[in-house]
């Protein structure tokens, strides 16, 4: 996704920024202009609330509004995330800010390959549960993140919004 540095002049906190999918993101939103300081906060650390640009965007999973027959305390931890983008949204909205999440399923991420190795995933047959059959790439996160936190979807919040492949759909 080119942004023509749609985000310069702007900060970016990204939690997580050091490996995972924090790292394609913070990378993303410093090529779009952002300056994108270091950070090993964790989600429970919170700092003072923005004054000025702020679209909060959380990460979430398909987990959060779909949930499954396993792994419940990941289900619940995903409902609580979807469900505090929302509630969030609802107060914030007033101030100008716009809060929302991001629900990818299985992603080509390292976490997954450990999981793979370990025999608790099975990558292909989650491929073929996906519209698109295959399993997601960081960079179409990116892509759905970079695009809630830009400016011209204005109206857009409190949106669980899945990037999944079709999973959510079928």
């Amino acid at each position: 996704m080119t942004l023509n540095h749609v985000f310069t002049g702007k900060v970016a906190q990204v939690t997580g920024a050091g490996a995972g999918m924090g790292l394609p993101a913070a990378q993303a939103f410093a090529a779009a202009g952002a300056s994108t300081p270091s950070s090993t906060r964790t989600p429970t650390q919170h700092g003072p609330r923005p004054t000025s640009w702020s679209q909060p965007l959380n990460s979430s999973s398909n987990a959060g509004p779909e949930p499954g027959p396993t792994r419940s305390a990941h289900v619940a931890a995903k409902h609580a995330v979807t469900a505090l983008a929302t509630s969030a949204a609802l107060g914030e909205g007033h101030h100008g800010i716009r809060v929302n999440a991001v629900c990818p399923s299985i992603i080509q991420a390292p976490m997954v390959e450990r999981m793979v190795a370990a025999g608790e995933l099975d990558k292909d047959a989650m491929a073929q549960g996906t519209a698109i059959g295959r399993i997601g790439l960081a960079s179409e996160v990116t892509d759905a993140v970079l695009w809630l936190s830009r400016p011209a979807p204005a109206s857009v919040t409190g949106v669980a919004l899945p990037v999944d492949g079709g999973l959510a759909a079928g």
